[in-house]
């Protein structure tokens, strides 16, 4: 650890001992403002955002494209879960590439949870979906946690001087091709800068 002094007050810079993805997502739900949170009280020293596109061209950090279906309550909301596909034995997909942003900000993050597979249908697989066993549901005590843009990532991680890892997700963008032009793409270059 390396101490500094600044007008007499003692500072201490912390060196990147460890590098997370989605922040403390073993304890609260991956790429939230908790999970970052925790994972810098933990030691993190950069934080990692696995990015993807929204429908309308906005950069949102998940763990994959389309994990929606077991990191978010969106089989809850009956017009969000109209966007899944879902195949027996396989069980539901859910894009992020199918919202725009405005719904996927609409969602609530949760603990990475699964249902039965062999149900027939998205309706009876929601009603089975159970947090993993193994995960711990202490930090949750019915709390609300949201789901963070790339550029809220970026501005978490400039706030806690922290290094930042980006990454963007292998997916099929052509869905989104149309929202973005050449104005967008200099708004969003501008924006990240």
């Amino acid at each position: 650890y390396e101490m500094t002094s600044v007008t007499g007050v003692q500072t201490c810079a912390l060196p990147i001992l460890s590098m997370t993805f989605g922040g403390a997502s073993m304890q609260f739900p991956s790429h939230t403002r908790e999970s970052y949170e925790a994972a810098v009280r933990m030691g993190a020293g950069a934080l990692g955002c696995q990015a993807t596109f929204t429908r309308d061209g906005n950069l949102v950090c998940r763990d994959a494209p389309c994990d929606l279906a077991h990191t978010t309550n969106i089989l809850t909301v009956p017009n969000l879960r109209a966007r899944c596909s879902y195949s027996q034995g396989a069980g539901p997909t859910c894009c992020t590439a199918a919202l725009s942003l405005t719904e996927y900000r609409s969602l609530d993050a949760i603990l990475p949870s699964h249902g039965d597979k062999s149900l027939s249908t998205i309706d009876e697989y929601a009603e089975s979906v159970q947090t993993e066993s193994w995960r711990t549901t202490v930090y949750q005590n019915g709390a609300c946690f949201k789901l963070m843009t790339h550029q809220e990532y970026i501005t978490f991680a400039l706030e806690h001087n922290l290094k930042m890892v980006p990454e963007l997700l292998d997916a099929d963008y052509t869905a989104i091709s149309a929202a973005n032009t050449p104005e967008k793409a200099a708004q969003i270059g501008r924006a990240h800068v």
